[in-house]
């Protein structure tokens, strides 16, 4: 067994202690653990503090060295009824440490033959990733994964493979299996001949269901623990436990152990100390109870104070009667069980700096242009000495604010962001700071619609803002107060956005297959045009009422204005991505087939095809400099010549490109990438004008008003409006959620910016004027 030491912020910043050993001893002579399995340890410590906060660190995990340890299992897929081109999911929680282009997570069934392997396997490259079905089927695909606990499901519906990271789609490809029976279900391992390949990692809870599970499903389990019997699960190794095999909870398919991967408890124990907490003089405080996950022997305990022993604390838990100034600082407890690698110590939990605050800043503080708006009064509980106060703007100190309040008088956009108050009464503890409060645009209106919102909303003449949910139902709200003027429910998940003809007529598409025209005025149906596939793609409309959509049947279909269907074209994949509506007689869609087309208008023949570096996942744009532009999965955006399908130019960015670009009047053309940055480029060649930066990631197209500000929603939950001229923040907002795929919209008098968050709130943002 071995046991982890917490880490935990400790007097302003991060402290990695590593593991605590006995005094006088080295930690790999006392521990006598081997170099790989130390690497388990460090990395386990580490990813506590620096992993992602979307996924769980799993408590418990086993750790492959990359150098032949893994799990061999008794059953091969033939066993488990899904051999051949049967439909399954097989899920894994992977931390990966190096990617080799050697480590692999789970492998089923044999290569050799195309389609016969079915096995997860990192690339050579960081983040990279290969689904390998063998013989020029695999599906590569790239996914942020080093070094942090990532939740992999691998869904095969007999059509096609998709792969969810941490619940999203990271890849979508049509593939037919022929899963061999030859080779076992092995876990952190894959062979052929003399190649074997083993994971430099950990991986958790291994699942295999005999069914393709929904997104929905596999978001809303990858979380649980399972009992085992649940419907469809035919192999569950929680990797919980070790002797000689790893146990299946969903049957009999029991692991054996090959080259010794080890057993960690990344958290070992069953109640830990929070990081912080607060307390007011006379308080009577309790820490813990603290206990292991599991002993080995008689278990011993020693609290500390700021690294010295507390005399007689030596219980699991600290009683404190009577909190003073004397009792701040960092608790921890050692705690000793007699086993080969304890003693091992708690979290480290630091009070709040002393006074405490007798008021402090709420979280938010909305205002409109032109108003007014106080901060405080901040005082704390009990000053030692004569009290000064400092307020401060994005970390940088106000000129001249030196009360306990603040305030803001005809608000403009530079006074939009986070405060906070820096407070001294002369103690040795203070200067002590303040909460932040962010100060930012006025929401008109915020609504919770009960249901996730991956759509861009759309904007009628009237005002009125249409909203489509994952709960199949497009949503009509007034645009002054949000109230709902009528729903429309559909059979699948609206993906796509809605679009608006001059007839106020509304198109959606939606994964149920259908593509429905409802009145916007009711919402009732006009009709519904039926592909074989789902509609992700939101639909475009010709000058004369034709509407073209893409269907992930791998056709694109023209659909007359009364319902029936002009053509239809067949890509070699799902079309996804919105179709461009051109000048003269063309049209342009993007394939997962990695091709760009030119169809005609009128009977959708082909004018020409070019292929694009990777899968087109993006919309397009077609522009008025006879260019249309495209992103894709090889993270480059393509201006391709309208006359002959000829490639103009690329741009590359440092991430995935998952939304079209935005070209201005003047021809520039602004691009968001999923490495968290919006480009301006030149039209002509694709030289870059400026880079706005982020933290996150931008999966949305960007939006243009008349002034020439640009506006996009970014994963770190902040609107962003950034001026065209130089790629400067004009101002932001914060949404309560991130905002992934939805791109904001203006309001029909441009005052307002309509947005919606992955989460389900749909937000009416009052716009700022860049003064």
């Amino acid at each position: 067994m071995r046991w982890l030491k917490r880490v935990a912020e400790y007097e302003g910043g991060l402290r990695f202690d590593g593991l605590r050993t006995v005094k006088g001893t080295s930690w790999k002579k006392s521990f006598g653990l081997k170099p790989e399995w130390v690497i388990c340890v460090v990395a386990a410590v580490i990813m506590l503090f620096i992993g992602t906060a979307s996924a769980r660190q799993p408590d418990i995990a086993m750790c492959f060295d990359g150098d032949g340890a893994y799990i061999e299992t008794t059953v091969n897929m033939g066993d488990l009824g899904i051999d051949g081109n049967s439909p399954r999911t097989v899920e894994a929680w992977v931390y990966t440490r190096e990617f080799d282009d050697n480590g692999t997570v789970f492998s089923a069934g044999a290569p050799g033959n195309e389609g016969e392997d079915f096995a997860l396997k990192v690339r050579g490259g960081d983040n990279q990733w290969r689904v390998q079905y063998w013989a020029g089927g695999d599906i590569d695909f790239s996914y942020p994964s080093k070094e942090k606990w990532v939740h992999f499901a691998l869904v095969h519906t007999g059509e096609e493979t998709i792969v969810y990271a941490d619940g999203e789609e990271a890849v979508r490809a049509s593939r037919e299996l022929d899963t061999s029976t030859r080779e076992p279900f092995r876990i952190g391992w894959w062979s052929h001949r003399s190649e074997d390949q083993s994971l430099d990692g950990m991986i958790a809870d291994v699942r295999i269901w005999d069914h393709a599970r929904s997104q929905e499903n596999v978001e809303a389990y990858m979380h649980a623990e399972l009992e085992g019997d649940e419907d469809g699960l035919v192999g569950y190794w929680p990797l919980s436990g070790k002797n000689e095999v790893v146990e299946d909870l969903a049957g009999n398919n029991e692991g054996r152990i090959i080259g010794a991967p080890e057993l960690l408890f990344t958290t070992p124990f069953v109640e830990d100390l929070p990081s912080e907490m607060e307390a007011e003089p006379g308080e009577s405080i309790t820490l813990g109870p603290v206990e292991l996950r599991q002993t080995q022997g008689e278990v011993t305990y020693q609290w500390y104070l700021d690294d010295e022993p507390v005399e007689g604390a030596v219980e699991n838990t600290l009683e404190i009667p009577d909190f003073t100034v004397k009792d701040h600082g960092t608790y921890y407890v050692e705690v000793d069980d007699e086993g080969d690698v304890t003693p091992v110590e708690s979290t480290r939990l630091r009070f709040l700096e002393w006074p405490v605050w007798k008021a402090d800043l709420e979280e938010e503080k909305a205002v409109s242009q032109g108003d007014s708006a106080i901060l405080g009064p901040v005082e704390l509980y009990a000053p030692l000495g004569e009290v000064t106060y400092q307020w401060f703007l994005n970390d940088e100190a106000v000129d001249g604010a030196t009360e306990s309040s603040l305030e803001l008088s005809d608000v403009t956009k530079n006074e939009l962001g986070a405060y906070y108050v820096e407070v001294d009464d002369e103690s040795d503890i203070t200067p002590v700071q303040s909460s932040s409060v962010l100060v930012q645009p006025v929401s008109r209106w915020q609504l919770d619609l009960g249901t996730s919102v991956v759509s861009t909303p759309a904007v009628g003449r009237d005002g009125t803002v249409y909203a489509g949910g994952k709960d199949g139902t497009l949503y009509a709200l007034e645009g002054d107060d949000g109230s709902e003027k009528w729903s429309f429910e559909t059979g699948g998940a609206l993906i796509s956005s809605p679009t608006l003809c001059e007839e106020n007529n509304v198109y959606v598409g939606s994964k149920d297959g259908f593509l429905y025209a409802l009145n916007g005025d009711d919402g009732s149906k006009l009709w519904a045009f039926e592909t074989d596939g789902s509609i992700l793609s939101s639909p475009a409309i010709g000058e004369d009422g034709t509407v073209y959509v893409g269907s992930n049947d791998n056709h694109i279909y023209a659909i007359s204005p009364d319902g029936s269907s002009r053509w239809s074209f067949e890509t070699g994949g799902a079309v996804v991505p919105d179709v461009a509506v051109g000048g003269g007689d063309a049209i342009y869609a993007g394939s997962y087939d990695g091709m760009l087309y030119a169809l005609a208008k009128s009977d959708g023949a082909e004018m020409w095809a070019v292929a694009i570096g990777g899968a087109v996942m993006t919309s397009l744009h077609a522009a008025e400099d006879a260019r249309v532009y495209t992103g894709s999965s090889d993270k480059k955006l393509y201006a391709v010549n309208t006359e002959d399908g000829q490639i103009a130019w690329t741009f590359e960015t440092g991430g995935r490109i998952r939304s079209a670009p935005a070209v201005d009047t003047d021809g520039t053309i602004y691009l968001n990438s999923l490495d968290g940055n919006m480009y301006a480029l030149e039209p002509e060649t694709g030289s870059k004008y400026w880079v706005f930066e982020t933290e996150g990631e931008f999966a949305s197209t960007p939006v243009i008003d008349e002034n020439g500000t640009i506006y996009a929603g970014n994963t770190d939950s902040y609107l962003y409006a950034v001026g065209k001229n130089d790629g400067a923040m004009q101002w932001n907002f914060r949404a309560a959620n991130p905002l992934r795929l939805s791109s904001p919209v203006l309001g029909a008098d441009d005052t307002v910016i309509y947005i919606s968050c992955h989460k389900g709130n749909v937000y009416a943002v009052e716009k700022f004027d860049p003064r």
